[in-house]
């Protein structure tokens, strides 16, 4: 089979699960939590956008430009959830957005590598405090089964992930 003949199936797949894709699109719209992330990617030697978006339940990507334009083309004004992200300006936008706790953990991490002394001390600090506060989090409740903190949080719609930390009574020791 040819190069030119493999390029065409998958661009007529991709033709034919249109409609599956354009309803994943309206399902993320009623998600109360959604993760979003882009990294680049180049077809012809040209810079595009893969970004991905996530519920608990559908997963969809998309290469496009890096713009809010083609952001709102997948994240309408009818999702009214919490949106999870990187630093992005195009998602400043969205009121119920949160940063991406992995994001920070690396903005924190290099900060406190940073070859300025009180540069890299405030890194320190805050990777201390980050560390200590999600420790407290992930076993709040620990030693109480009665004790309902963690599963509190847990149902807020910006702390899923507790729950299950919770549920593993573990959290890695280094970031």
């Amino acid at each position: 089979m040819s190069i030119g003949s493999l390029d065409r199936s998958i661009r007529e797949v991709g033709f034919a699960c249109r409609p599956v894709v354009e309803a994943l699109i309206e399902e993320l719209q009623t998600a109360e939590l959604l993760h979003l992330d882009e990294t680049p990617w180049y077809e012809s030697g040209r810079l595009f956008w893969l970004w991905v978006v996530l519920s608990s339940v559908s997963v969809v990507f998309f290469i496009g430009p890096r713009t809010k334009e083609r952001l709102l083309q997948v994240i309408s004004t009818a999702f009214v959830g919490w949106l999870v992200t990187d630093g992005y300006g195009a998602y400043r936008w969205y009121d119920h957005r949160q940063r991406c706790l992995t994001h920070l953990i690396r903005k924190v991490l290099a900060l406190s590598q940073s070859v300025d002394a009180e540069v890299r001390q405030l890194g320190q600090w805050l990777l201390e405090e980050m560390r200590e506060l999600i420790q407290t989090l992930a076993t709040a409740g620990h030693d109480d089964p009665d004790d309902a903190g963690v599963d509190a949080y847990s149902r807020l719609p910006c702390c899923p992930g507790l729950a299950s930390i919770r549920s593993s009574r573990r959290w890695p020791t280094k970031f």
